[in-house]
């Protein structure tokens, strides 16, 4: 590998060290020339990375070199003192959009690793936090800009070696590397450590996507919103704490049918008490707009005319989807421009009924001069209440064009329709996959294994999963050990897609597989890795801190041969839903439980300004750490107070008294943290846990 420095100090190493006397002109040449002089210098011979097949992932080792990442550069590098103390490295890979960034703790203080995390749509520079619990672990960090795949990362992570075994003095040491990413990022993740060799030593996916997971997920939980929109109350209050349990109770034959085949499908239960989140149509619209139009064209005529879809389906469920349509002429009313003068809103003169049922996914058809040639196409939303359509929304996946969207005009018309969007909400059960064991989708196939429904000529999930893990498809033949963080309350992640990829590595690593292998599953905590807003932050916990532990976990077990605490243990329902026990010491990971009662109860009944006491046992598995925090939210808002200083322990029991001054129902919440240390002062591995009661004052 040859690569650059920039302004300040131009070097150049292909495979060798050259003197820092080499000027920078033979430090430009060396670059011009590069594929010149590997191909033919004895001592600077290289192999190229190769790929699987045309379109399959390329096996990236430590010996050969990536063609599209050969030359990395190094534009700056100085000395940070805030908020950490740690030596920077910037840099690019040239002819390339991709950056990176090396953050390096002092000599001293660096126990030969790195951390690097992967999402396909980030900043090459690492957050304050992400740098903190990298030096915090002795450990530097590595951030690229955001792609497609994990050969950039790898890229990244080579380089980061030379530039470490540099900075540190030491080029014989080993240094380990540890990937990790979440959500589209695991799938760069699981790609990286499939089909890499000598890069990274280990990795932990979180909140794990698969073959399946998108569009499909969005689907289906889009489906839930437009038949049991008007059932929304009745299930959330069936899945409350105190509730009956029972979502389904109250609901008609259709809408009974939909619920269970959106939570057979993997949509937690008991996450549908936030309906309206879950439900959101909004990432349906991106991966509509900037996925499925391009690669499936033809799927909204089929969904309409074709037989054995539900828009041509004469049937009450078709008649629902048949009365969600809108399509309709309407007359710009205003035009709201930007800075730069272009338009992206305008004011229309009316709305139809059914667009009120949502706001996302318009297609917009502008008329020209004669009123009925369209001279522009536009993707946007629609208010039902305030007759705005915008056209700037993240949703709408793929920018519109300035040039069309200069037809928006005072008095001229529209035509605006969301055919498309409706009929995605049932485009997961068209693709069902050939690939076996995706049990999701076997409430979509006939006895015999064939499809119920007309399935699409591409499978675009598969696709798309491809693309985003660097063309690989989830073979389970990891190449260093593993760590996964799922949640149990992720609506985009469903928590069983974990468990199929488990079976994958189960399958093929064999006897191997629990040297090389945990899932941890983690209640009350969802897809976000912000923390949670403030009207969920009674509902879930962050989450941060599970995976910042399952990181220093796996870089012991790699290091040291520290096994991690056991797998969570679990099973998975008919109705395909992920069960854990109730227990610390049944239930294994690395969360605390807890058992919350108030007056000895789940449930209370009691007037206002009555004194009710609640009281909890909190747990941890052993060896994984100290109950460090307790919280309390006695009104279920999201606004916590701390509970009384706790002895750092692995069982603690906790106390607190109320009075509620109003009538109502109230969900009271316990959050609490461990830590492995016992250290109730780091803001880093802190796990975090809550449970709920409800009380009902009169």
């Amino acid at each position: 590998m040859a690569w650059v420095t920039g302004s300040q100090a131009r070097k150049v190493y292909a495979m060798r060290y050259i003197p820092s006397c080499v000027t920078r002109l033979m430090a430009v040449l060396a670059v011009a020339v590069f594929i010149y002089t590997s191909a033919t210098r004895a001592e600077d011979s290289v192999s190229i990375c190769e790929s699987v097949g045309s379109l399959g992932p390329v096996n990236v080792t430590a010996d050969c070199v990536d063609s599209l990442y050969s030359t990395p550069v190094i534009d700056d590098e100085f000395n940070q003192t805030t908020p950490f103390t740690y030596y920077q490295v910037s840099g690019h890979f040239d002819n390339t959009s991709i950056r990176f960034n090396l953050y390096f703790p002092p000599k001293e203080l660096w126990d030969g690793r790195f951390f690097q995390f992967a999402y396909p749509t980030q900043s090459e520079n690492a957050t304050d936090e992400t740098i903190g619990f990298g030096l915090d672990s002795h450990a530097y960090t590595v951030q690229v800009t955001g792609t497609q795949g994990y050969r950039a990362e790898a890229a990244a992570a080579k380089f980061s070696k030379t530039v470490a075994s540099r900075y540190y003095g030491d080029s014989t040491r080993h240094i380990y590397g540890y990937l990790y990413g979440g959500s589209g990022g695991s799938f760069q993740t699981v790609g990286g450590i499939e089909n890499t060799v000598g890069i990274w030593d280990g990795a932990v996916p979180i909140v794990q996507g698969i073959p399946i997971s998108a569009p499909n997920g969005f689907a289906a939980r889009a489906l839930l919103s437009l038949v049991l929109r008007n059932k929304t109350a009745q299930i959330q209050e069936a899945i409350k704490p105190g509730g009956s349990n029972d979502p389904y109770s109250g609901l008609n034959e259709i809408e009974q049918a939909i619920l269970l085949e959106g939570i057979k499908f993997g949509i937690p239960t008991r996450a549908l008490e936030d309906f309206h989140t879950v439900t959101n149509s909004s990432t349906l619209s991106v991966m509509l707009n900037s996925v499925v139009v391009l690669n499936d064209p033809t799927y909204v005529d089929d969904f309409w005319t074709k037989p054995g879809y539900l828009g041509a389906e004469q049937s009450e469920l078709g008649d629902i989807f048949r009365n969600a349509v809108v399509n309709f002429d309407a007359t710009i009313e205003s035009v709201e421009l930007d800075a730069q003068g272009i338009p992206v809103a305008v004011k229309i003169d009316n709305m139809p009924p059914a667009a009120a049922l949502d706001t996302y996914s318009y297609h917009f058809s502008v008329y020209g001069a004669d009123g009925t040639s369209a001279v522009a196409t536009l993707r946007g939303t629609l208010n039902y209440t305030s007759h705005i359509a915008e056209f700037n929304s993240p949703s709408a996946g793929i920018p519109n064009n300035t040039t069309e969207l200069g037809y928006l005009a005072e008095g001229g018309r529209l035509h605006i329709d969301n055919r498309w969007a409706i009929a995605m909400h049932a485009y997961h059960r068209y693709q069902v996959p050939d690939r076996a064991g995706f049990y999701g989708f076997d409430q979509f196939r006939n006895p015999n294994g064939s499809s119920i429904y007309p399935q699409r000529p591409l499978d675009v999930a598969k696709g798309l999963a491809e693309s985003t893990s660097g063309g690989g498809n989830h073979t389970g033949a990891i190449k260093g050990k593993i760590i996964v963080v799922q949640n149990l309350m992720d609506h985009e992640a469903f928590p069983w897609h974990a468990d199929w990829y488990r079976s994958q590595v189960m399958q093929s690593l064999g006897d191997q597989f629990e040297d090389m292998y945990r899932l941890w599953y983690n209640d009350n905590a969802e897809h976000n890795f912000e923390d949670p807003t403030p009207d969920r932050a009674a509902l879930v916990v962050p989450y941060t801190g599970i995976y910042e532990q399952a990181l220093r976990d796996l870089s012991a077990w790699v290091e040291n041969g520290t096994a991690p605490p056991d797998s969570t243990s679990y099973v998975v329902t008919d109705d395909t839903q992920v069960q854990i026990h109730d227990t610390a010491s049944e239930r294994g990971g690395i969360q605390p439980t807890i058992n919350l009662t108030v007056a000895g109860s789940k449930t209370a009944e009691i007037t206002t300004g009555q004194i009710i006491n609640f009281q909890a046992t909190i747990e941890v598995p052993a060896g994984t750490g100290r109950i460090v925090s307790a919280e309390w939210d006695f009104l279920g808002t999201g606004e916590y107070v701390p509970g009384s200083v706790l002895a750092p322990n692995e069982t603690v029991t906790v106390e607190a008294t109320f009075s509620y001054n109003s009538t109502g129902s109230y969900i009271p919440v316990l959050r609490v943290a461990s830590q492995r240390e016992g250290d109730s002062t780091t803001p880093y591995g802190r796990i975090m846990n809550l449970a709920r009661v409800r009380v009902n004052v009169n």
